[in-house]
């Protein structure tokens, strides 16, 4: 699912199904995550898969400039690790999908 489709209205829910509808709930809590003055990160996967990790990434802030439409779930768990490792200043909300940068330099 892509990220921007969380932004459907509601009353067209039914007919959209329920991937939608977790799409748009997710939309809320980030926005209540953001809302809360806390410090966060939120990491915005495209479609997740069940490939092998590949440990290329693109990692940006406009859902528009990803270079993939899938991504595979050791990947997303990489990126996290990273992270939560090595980039503890890392902030805000990143779009991610596979690519060309290797995770290791995810928030360089």
């Amino acid at each position: 699912m892509r990220h921007f489709a969380r932004h459907i209205d509601g009353q067209n829910d039914a007919l959209l199904g329920p991937g939608r509808a977790r799409g748009r709930a997710k939309g809320r809590a980030d926005a209540a995550v953001v809302a809360s003055g806390l410090d966060h990160l939120i990491l915005r996967p495209v479609r997740l898969t069940d490939e092998p990790a590949t440990s290329r990434i693109s990692l940006v802030r406009e859902p528009e400039s990803l270079e993939s439409e899938f991504v595979p779930r050791a990947d997303v768990a990489a990126v996290l690790a990273e992270a939560i490792a090595h980039h503890p200043e890392a902030a805000g909300t990143w779009n991610l999908s596979s690519g060309e940068k290797p995770v290791s330099r995810a928030f360089a």
